[in-house]
């Protein structure tokens, strides 16, 4: 089944009209009625049933309906990078990383100063690690910058280490303190959590050392908006000491009491890329940050 089938039945789903797919695919209707028909033939299984009006996909479309998404994506993104390619003679690689990364990276590939002809057209996505992961293997993105440890499948390089450290607002009690506060001292104000679980495991290694168990009354998955809230109360938050600006205002980095864990960013490549040469040079850019 070609690409326009895929597409078609997509759509079919989506409208459930097949005037409203013609007018979408700029066809008539009839014509969507005849590459239903060979579709059908095509898979031999019913596909489709009308049900008050309307197109409905049979258990056999639902299921071929699961895979065609994916390959509309993956060819819309194919050919939106070729084009890409071909307008501006320069080749795109697609980043994902989670917030916490893209806060610790302030040099990262993307916004280094390197002269046009040399740098290529960056896309950056941010999400979860394992939904990251998974496009990984898919195919959807050229590489993963995580602060997961390595992984199993495809390869996987050390970028960044950094500590935890303790932020507050630059008003906070634990400012009036004689010395340096305890784990114990924290205890006593709101705990605004990172929902990163790189973080989190390392802020488990730390309470089990301090012995004291932090409970979380705010949790974001932004450390922007950690650091937006910590100016207007007496919470603090434990994020990596690289993830936290150097000129962001209202607030104060502090050392974390006793070892403060180590927070890494590894970065993640496929086995096999369709271009391994500027695969390298960006990480290898990565490397240098």
């Amino acid at each position: 089944m070609n690409i326009l089938k895929f597409r078609m039945l997509v759509l079919i789903e989506r409208y459930k009209k097949a005037t409203t797919v013609a007018e979408q695919m700029g066809m008539k209707q009839p014509t969507i009625s005849f590459h239903m028909k060979k579709m059908e033939e095509e898979w031999g299984i019913k596909l489709f049933e009308y049900k008050a009006g309307k197109i409905i996909l049979t258990e056999a479309g639902r299921l071929i309906h699961h895979y065609a998404r994916r390959i509309v994506a993956s060819h819309d993104e194919a050919w939106a990078r070729v084009q890409e390619m071909s307008g501006h003679g320069r080749g795109s690689l697609t980043i994902g990383c989670t917030d916490t990364v893209l806060s610790a990276l302030p040099n990262a590939p993307w916004v280094a100063d390197l002269p046009i002809k040399d740098k290529p057209i960056y896309h950056v996505r941010t999400a979860e690690h394992d939904a990251l992961m998974e496009m990984l293997n898919q195919g959807r993105l050229d590489l993963v910058l995580s602060g997961q440890g390595p992984q199993e499948s495809g390869q996987s390089q050390q970028v960044l280490e950094s500590q935890l450290a303790l932020v507050i607002s630059d008003s906070h009690p634990l400012l009036h303190l004689e010395g340096d506060p305890a784990g114990m001292h924290l205890t006593a104000y709101p705990y605004l959590r990172l929902e990163d679980r790189s973080v989190n495991e390392a802020v488990m290694v730390w309470e089990a050392e301090q012995g004291i168990s932090l409970e979380a009354h705010l949790h974001a998955d932004r450390c922007s908006l950690l650091f937006q809230t910590l100016r207007r109360g007496q919470g603090f938050t434990l994020v990596p000491a690289a993830a936290i600006p150097a000129d962001e205002p209202g607030i104060r980095r502090l050392p974390l009491p006793g070892r403060a864990p180590l927070w890494r960013i590894q970065v993640f490549t496929p086995k096999q890329h369709w271009n391994p040469s500027l695969l390298s040079q960006t990480v290898e850019r990565l490397l240098q940050s």
